[in-house]
């Protein structure tokens, strides 16, 4: 028998949609059916929806567009195995979460829930519009999908986030809608998005000064300078990026930005500035979500000299188009969220990354280390307090090594050449950056807990894997605290902890 599932949509657009049985083509969004400007809530539950499509083989799924909970609705919920709720940062759907939270405990609802990844919760629970009551259900009774964890960082402040039910969960592009066949060395544009006026996040002013930089640049003279901003649809975006070379994204602060990766999956060659996917928690520590997503820059000189080096190397453009669109295409296309929700529908774990925690002093080459991880399975590796050559850097979080397929990771305290620690991060005008921090006594277990259980949040990392050195330090006590969801219905798990026998004995690279 086929798992019933329940999808819950409250976007307006979706109620139009459900109602029709259109092709999602690029005429779809030419098309009065389309809103008319930028809207990734309506991108995003488009993109849900295309991917329930493909599964209705698979599972008896029914749609449902609703503005208030109703008698129908609780039929439907009895009925449902599992339940999807798609709300969004409205009134009327903040106002169906309250209810429908109140009314699935009265009533002990036996379908399991998942609700999706929009609406910044403890912002409606500040404002008393969110009841602490439905929060906690979906946060802690439930699943809720999220992407990134910069608007719910106040779960790392205490324990909390060890008891959360979320999963990391991507959004979705159509990337057979979203394509470009124009090579990028025969584009024309060099594109800027400029945000309204108020927004501060989105950084104006830096597009002021990159384009007095590019309008200098001989390298760059055969480039016409683009600007948009709203109002513009979306055809019009894809229209411009699908003759853009390059587009410098200058925002300071994301969750995802359907701005740049639709750049990225016409295959335009984009850059954004480092901190700008960072989640931090107080003055402690921070993670970078997508490390491995994009072209990054520190500073206006260091984005100049990355244009100016491609704009002279027509084949460096062409590998590095290609790469923006692979990218989008194995992490944010339909076919990915496919996968996802496949996986998460039939109680299959999605937290399958595994960390390789190493001694720095042990480890000392790249090819070294890339090969101890790929024997023990390893995405991710992360010297144990920043220690030796192979840290991610004092002035990243992260450090992507394509070549190898690896990425590496900073941890929250440095231990400086006197055996002193130190933070790993130091306040900034954007918010908390890497740095040379601020000294501390010692390494909390718990905070050093939070911080772990944030990194493996973030990674939907479901195993670690511990250098012999490390048994029984700070670090590895602390991973005895990290909780782990693996699949619907089931409690969090203790995330796995495999401590490697000496290197001289087990470790294939040494």
């Amino acid at each position: 028998m086929k798992i019933k599932v329940l999808v819950v949509f409250h976007e307006v657009m979706m109620r139009k949609i459900l109602r029709l049985n259109a092709r999602f083509d690029r005429d779809f969004f030419a098309s009065d059916l389309w809103v008319r400007g930028p809207n990734s809530t309506s991108r995003l539950n488009l993109a849900n929806y295309l991917a329930f499509l493909h599964l209705k083989k698979a599972f008896d799924i029914e749609f449902i567009w609703a503005e208030s909970f109703s008698t129908e609705l609780e039929e439907k919920l009895r009925w449902a195995d599992l339940v999807v709720i798609n709300q969004v940062p409205r009134k009327s759907s903040i106002a169906f979460l309250n209810e429908f939270a109140r009314w699935a405990r009265e009533n002990e609802l036996l379908a399991k829930v998942i609700f999706g990844t929009e609406l910044t919760w403890f912002k409606e629970l500040k404002v008393e519009a969110i009841d602490r009551e439905t929060l906690d259900f979906a946060y802690f009774e439930n699943v809720l999908l999220r992407h990134t964890a910069r608007t719910d960082r106040e779960l790392y402040a205490d324990d909390a986030g060890h008891r959360a039910r979320l999963q990391e969960f991507e959004l979705g592009i159509d990337t057979e809608v979203v394509k470009c066949e124009t090579p990028a060395t025969e584009r024309k544009y060099i594109t800027f998005v400029r945000a309204p006026d108020g927004r501060v996040t989105k950084n104006n002013d830096a597009i002021d000064r990159i384009r007095a930089l590019v309008q200098a640049s001989d390298a760059l003279k055969s480039y016409e300078i683009v600007e948009m901003a709203p109002p513009y649809s979306t055809v019009e975006y894809w229209d411009v990026m699908s003759n853009s070379a390059f587009f410098v994204f200058t925002s300071n602060g994301e969750t995802f930005s359907y701005c740049l990766n639709d750049a990225k999956a016409l295959g335009v060659i984009s850059f954004y500035p480092e901190h700008m996917y960072y989640s931090a928690v107080g003055n402690g520590y921070a993670v970078e979500s997508y490390p491995w997503s994009g072209i990054k820059f520190k500073n206006d000189e260091q984005l100049l000299a990355m244009m100016e080096r491609l704009a002279l190397d027509p084949d460096a453009m062409m590998v590095e188009s290609a790469r923006s669109r692979q990218v989008v295409i194995e992490n944010f296309s339909v076919a990915r969220l496919v996968e996802k929700w496949r996986a998460l529908l039939t109680g299959k774990a999605l937290c399958t990354e595994t960390l390789y925690l190493f001694d720095g002093t042990k480890h000392v080459d790249v090819e070294e280390l890339s090969k101890a991880c790929r024997a023990h399975g390893a995405q991710y590796a992360m010297p144990y307090r920043n220690v030796g050559p192979l840290s991610a850097g004092v002035d990243q979080l992260t450090r992507h090594l394509p070549d190898h397929d690896l990425v590496l990771l900073r941890y929250f305290v440095d231990q400086v050449n006197d055996g002193g620690l130190r933070r790993s991060v130091v306040k900034d005008a954007v918010g908390m950056i890497p740095g040379a921090g601020v000294e501390v006594r010692r390494e909390s277990n718990d905070e050093s807990a939070r911080f772990m259980q944030l990194l493996c949040r973030t990674y939907s990392i479901g195993e670690v894997v511990l250098d012999p050195s490390l048994e029984g330090s700070t670090v590895h006590l602390a991973l005895d605290a990290v909780r782990v969801f693996d699949c619907i219905g089931a409690p969090l798990r203790e995330i796995d902890v495999r401590v490697l026998a000496e290197l001289s004995d087990n470790d294939p690279v040494s």
